[in-house]
Protein backbone atom coordinates (compact mmCIF):
# COMPACT_ATOMS: atom_id res chain seq x y z
CA UNK A 1 0.00 0.00 0.00
CA UNK A 2 2.98 2.73 0.77
CA UNK A 3 4.75 1.71 -2.40
CA UNK A 4 1.90 2.32 -4.15
CA UNK A 5 0.91 5.56 -2.59
CA UNK A 6 4.58 6.58 -3.38
CA UNK A 7 4.78 6.15 -6.78
CA UNK A 8 1.56 7.96 -6.99
CA UNK A 9 2.56 11.08 -4.74
CA UNK A 10 5.84 11.11 -7.28
CA UNK A 11 3.76 10.91 -10.53
CA UNK A 12 1.88 13.70 -9.44
CA UNK A 13 4.56 16.02 -8.45
CA UNK A 14 6.26 15.04 -11.59
CA UNK A 15 3.37 16.46 -13.29
CA UNK A 16 3.20 19.62 -10.97
CA UNK A 17 7.23 20.13 -11.63
CA UNK A 18 6.42 20.21 -15.17
CA UNK A 19 3.25 22.07 -15.43
CA UNK A 20 5.41 24.71 -13.59
CA UNK A 21 8.05 24.65 -16.02
CA UNK A 22 6.19 24.80 -19.03
CA UNK A 23 4.27 27.56 -17.83
CA UNK A 24 7.88 29.66 -16.46
CA UNK A 25 11.01 28.34 -17.35
CA UNK A 26 12.96 29.49 -20.31
CA UNK A 27 15.43 27.04 -22.20
CA UNK A 28 15.23 23.57 -22.58
CA UNK A 29 14.54 20.38 -20.64
CA UNK A 30 15.25 16.86 -22.24
CA UNK A 31 14.30 13.81 -20.28
CA UNK A 32 12.92 10.55 -20.14
CA UNK A 33 10.27 9.07 -18.02
CA UNK A 34 8.93 5.95 -17.36
CA UNK A 35 5.19 6.94 -16.83
CA UNK A 36 2.37 8.39 -18.68
CA UNK A 37 1.91 12.09 -16.53
CA UNK A 38 4.02 14.15 -18.39
CA UNK A 39 1.60 13.24 -21.50
CA UNK A 40 -1.06 14.76 -19.63
CA UNK A 41 0.70 18.08 -18.45
CA UNK A 42 2.90 18.88 -21.69
CA UNK A 43 1.57 20.75 -25.09
CA UNK A 44 1.86 18.65 -28.03
CA UNK A 45 4.47 20.41 -29.46
CA UNK A 46 6.51 20.05 -26.75
CA UNK A 47 6.79 16.06 -26.81
CA UNK A 48 9.19 13.54 -28.92
CA UNK A 49 8.36 9.98 -28.83
CA UNK A 50 10.93 7.06 -29.09
CA UNK A 51 10.54 4.43 -31.94
CA UNK A 52 11.12 1.29 -32.85
CA UNK A 53 13.20 1.82 -35.93
CA UNK A 54 16.80 2.59 -35.44
CA UNK A 55 17.02 5.37 -38.48
CA UNK A 56 14.49 7.28 -37.04
CA UNK A 57 14.47 7.08 -33.56
CA UNK A 58 12.23 9.67 -32.17
CA UNK A 59 9.44 11.42 -34.14
CA UNK A 60 6.60 14.17 -33.39
CA UNK A 61 3.28 12.80 -33.16
CA UNK A 62 0.87 13.48 -35.84
CA UNK A 63 -2.83 13.48 -35.81
CA UNK A 64 -2.78 14.71 -32.21
CA UNK A 65 -4.31 18.30 -30.95
CA UNK A 66 -3.46 19.85 -27.53
CA UNK A 67 -7.57 19.49 -26.89
CA UNK A 68 -7.28 15.79 -27.60
CA UNK A 69 -6.32 13.39 -24.20
CA UNK A 70 -2.55 12.96 -25.01
CA UNK A 71 -1.68 9.75 -22.76
CA UNK A 72 -5.20 7.97 -23.95
CA UNK A 73 -3.56 9.01 -27.78
CA UNK A 74 -0.29 7.31 -27.31
CA UNK A 75 -2.18 4.00 -26.00
CA UNK A 76 -3.60 3.84 -28.61
CA UNK A 77 -1.30 4.65 -31.38
CA UNK A 78 0.89 1.55 -29.71
CA UNK A 79 -1.88 -0.66 -29.96
CA UNK A 80 -3.53 0.36 -33.36
CA UNK A 81 -0.62 2.43 -34.92
CA UNK A 82 -1.28 5.45 -36.91
CA UNK A 83 1.81 7.61 -36.43
CA UNK A 84 4.89 7.58 -39.57
CA UNK A 85 6.68 5.11 -37.05
CA UNK A 86 5.88 2.03 -35.32
CA UNK A 87 6.29 3.12 -31.67
CA UNK A 88 5.97 -0.38 -30.02
CA UNK A 89 6.61 -3.99 -30.81
CA UNK A 90 3.85 -6.55 -30.16
CA UNK A 91 4.71 -8.31 -27.01
CA UNK A 92 4.23 -11.72 -27.64
CA UNK A 93 2.04 -13.06 -24.42
CA UNK A 94 3.00 -16.56 -25.02
CA UNK A 95 6.10 -15.91 -25.05
CA UNK A 96 6.41 -14.20 -21.71
CA UNK A 97 3.87 -17.12 -19.94
CA UNK A 98 7.03 -19.52 -21.22
CA UNK A 99 9.81 -17.31 -19.59
CA UNK A 100 7.31 -16.77 -16.49
CA UNK A 101 7.65 -20.64 -16.11
CA UNK A 102 11.34 -21.44 -16.73
CA UNK A 103 11.84 -18.53 -14.25
CA UNK A 104 9.48 -20.01 -11.46
CA UNK A 105 11.19 -23.82 -12.26
CA UNK A 106 14.90 -22.25 -11.94
CA UNK A 107 13.44 -20.99 -7.94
Amino acid sequence: MIDELDSGIYEYLLGECLEVMQDKAKGQLIFTSHNLRPLEILENDSLLYTTVNPENCYIKSSYIKNTQNTRLSYLRTIKLGGQKEKLYNETNIYEMELAMRRARRQY
